[in-house]
């Protein structure tokens, strides 16, 4: 880390400095750093909030970048034109004006950072640019699009990426009407193998399957293993897809439809 990158820094404030010295030293060859929010308030004394709030801010900055879950690729550069979007206050990036595109970007990162659905949630190295994700947005025919209720498309990282590995980047994300995105939502499979729509009766030690589409509850059955239970909700849940997919169908990336049509069991659910 260079004298000129530690100075900037403190402009962030002592926390930022010091969760990223911290983390600068910690990292490994590659630059990655794991995040361990005990040890570091152990050594600083600082809450988990405030740690988080660092971290926040040093990703708008452009000085770390989510990998993996509680790891981050340090940088000792800033990606400066991030900074004209807001400002800092108490060592939080504070957005400034009305955006679409920076609401979208911060709200990117928040989500990664904060929601425990996207605990594996990363965003790539291009997106590190709020100027860069706008111009991508800006060159996507359905950025704008709105569904047949008005509402704006949804931008989806989980269609296009590779299995296990969700990432927001320029080949990974697509616009999709919200009923498609809702979809193909991944759920989490624990360890038991079980997963939304799919519950255990001990009474009669059987494994019942239901899912929801557009608010309807479809009643698949009661299985003896929780392997049947699994192949029945993914087959229903595949062929809603399909359908839907033909439905918007000339209103969404062929890629996207593509993707949609060979959507398979895998790729609709995370472990735990």
């Amino acid at each position: 880390m260079t004298s000129n990158t530690i100075s900037n820094i403190k402009v962030l404030g002592a926390m930022c400095h010091t969760v990223y010295s911290i983390l600068t030293r910690t990292k490994d060859k590659e630059d990655d750093a794991i995040v361990d929010f005990a040890e570091i308030a152990k050594m600083t004394k600082l809450r988990d909030s405030h740690i988080k709030n660092a971290i926040y801010t040093l990703c708008v900055c452009g000085l770390l970048r989510k990998t993996g879950y509680n790891t981050f690729k340090t940088t000792n550069k800033y990606v400066l034109e991030n900074m004209t979007k807001g400002y800092i206050s108490q060592e939080l990036f504070i957005q400034e004006g009305d955006c679409l595109i920076t609401r979208s970007w911060l709200s990117m990162i928040h989500r990664c950072l904060n929601l425990d659905s996207y605990h594996d949630v990363v965003w790539s190295e291009d997106f590190m640019s709020v100027d860069v994700f706008g111009e991508w947005c800006q060159k996507q025919e359905y950025y704008r699009a709105k569904d047949d209720n008005g509402k704006s498309y949804h931008m989806d990282k989980d269609l296009l990426s590779p299995r296990h590995k969700r990432e927001y980047g320029k080949n990974t994300c697509t616009f999709l009407p919200a009923e498609l995105n809702l979809l193909i939502g991944k759920r989490r499979l624990t360890k038991d193998g079980l997963t939304t729509g799919i519950s255990y009766r001990k009474r009669d030690n059987v494994y019942s399957a239901k899912l929801i589409n557009n608010g309807e509850t479809i009643t698949l059955g009661d299985f003896y293993s929780k392997e049947e239970a699994s192949e029945a909700y993914f087959e229903a849940k595949r062929l809603i897809i399909i359908d839907t997919a033909e439905k918007w169908k000339g209103r969404i990336e062929d890629v996207a439809y593509g993707a949609l049509l060979d959507i398979q069991a895998e790729d609709l659910y995370t472990y735990e």
